[in-house]
């Protein structure tokens, strides 16, 4: 297990673009989040996408898709993450995307509920990937079938089928690739999670990732039950952390709801590109599909380098809204504050070393 990669200091890396940014500056976005759909073979009960996938049915374009990827590592962005929109593994250049990506020598990761059934996309995957995470929820099948609604009989038994393969050939290559699963409990699947843990150790997982399901009808409401969650977690890192990284809603923390008091300022440290095609602050950002004012370009109409660049992209970061940002957990919560505290009030001393 590669501790290095779970640390939450990893956003110190970021020191002089968060410079750059406080300077009035724009910085190259190090990684790019890429959605290259919205179509999903999965109906999640808590999917926050949920009515996109099903009222919107873009995809990008294959030959934009690898313009695009082209148009991201000449940026000098280092790293893609294929995520969802809907499943980027259903999209039908997706092989070809990471290919291409992998011979603009940029670093990827696959976010994804990985039922599909393409070996060869897999093994690509597997051996070529820094990351994977695997959202299953649960290693029950009737649970999983009630929260997933995937479309055939045998959805979990085909993803724990793939997620079997991918960890054998990270064994055998003797890999580095970081094979994760993320478990997002609702009132359905937060029961006995010291089972699901061993289970998860068992396959061979890095880590495991406990969130909570946020703005949804099986949203776990009361506190008592989120504290009670919260011990079994620390007992389950106490009890099993040497064998699996287990991660709250960021590193180390628990699943308590995150949130803001001052703007979020990090946003240029990464470059999102939604299933439209339209490039809008953050992932996190649930509104902006429905709000014109957060999205600031669309690479159908501009190349990459001219919207991250563009006057459009400093009104759009002037305009986020903090009650907006606070509705949903979100990793720049937590590093708005560590930098904040570090570079803008001093308190990192980073002039020593």
């Amino acid at each position: 297990m590669n501790q290095y990669c779970y640390d939450v200091r990893r956003i110190f890396t970021f020191y002089y673009e968060a410079k750059q940014i406080l300077a009035g500056e724009m910085p190259i976005p190090r990684m790019a989040i890429l959605m290259p759909t919205f179509v999903c073979n999965h109906r999640c009960v808590y999917c926050l996408f949920r009515e996109m996938n099903e009222k919107y049915k873009h995809s990008i374009e294959t030959g934009l898709l690898m313009r695009v990827i082209d148009e991201i590592g000449d940026l000098g962005t280092k790293g893609i993450e294929f995520s969802g929109g809907g499943e980027p593994l259903t999209h039908p250049g997706i092989t070809e995307a990471i290919r291409k990506t992998i011979d603009r020598q940029l670093k990827f990761g696959v976010l994804s509920n990985f039922s599909i059934s393409n070996p060869k996309l897999l093994d690509l995957i597997a051996k070529n990937a820094s990351y994977v995470r695997a959202s299953i929820d649960t290693f029950d099948g009737n649970i999983y079938r009630v929260l997933h609604r995937p479309g055939g009989k045998d959805g979990l038994a085909q993803v724990l089928d793939n997620m079997e393969g991918i960890i054998r050939i990270k064994q055998n290559e003797n890999s580095e690739l970081q094979v994760g699963v993320k478990i997002l409990l609702t009132k359905l699947n937060y029961k006995n999670l010291t089972r699901t843990i061993e289970q998860a150790i068992n396959m061979g997982f890095d880590s495991a990732q406990f969130k909570v399901a946020r703005d949804t009808e099986v949203e776990i409401g009361d506190k008592q039950t989120i504290d009670e969650i919260n011990d079994e977690l620390s007992q389950i890192r106490d009890s099993y952390g040497k064998r699996i990284k287990v991660l709250g809603n960021l590193m180390e923390r628990e699943i308590e709801k995150t949130g803001i008091t001052r703007q979020c300022w990090l946003s240029p440290i990464l470059i999102v590109i939604t299933p439209t095609g339209d490039v809008p602050l953050c992932c996190y950002y649930q509104e902006h599909f429905r709000d014109p004012s957060h999205i600031y370009g669309n690479i159908k109409e501009q190349p990459l380098r001219d919207i991250w660049y563009s006057n459009k992209h400093r009104e759009a970061i002037a305009r986020i809204n903090i009650e907006e940002c606070n509705r949903y957990d979100c990793r720049w919560h937590i590093y708005n504050e560590i930098l904040y505290q570090a570079l803008v009030l001093g308190k990192g001393q980073w002039e020593f070393i």
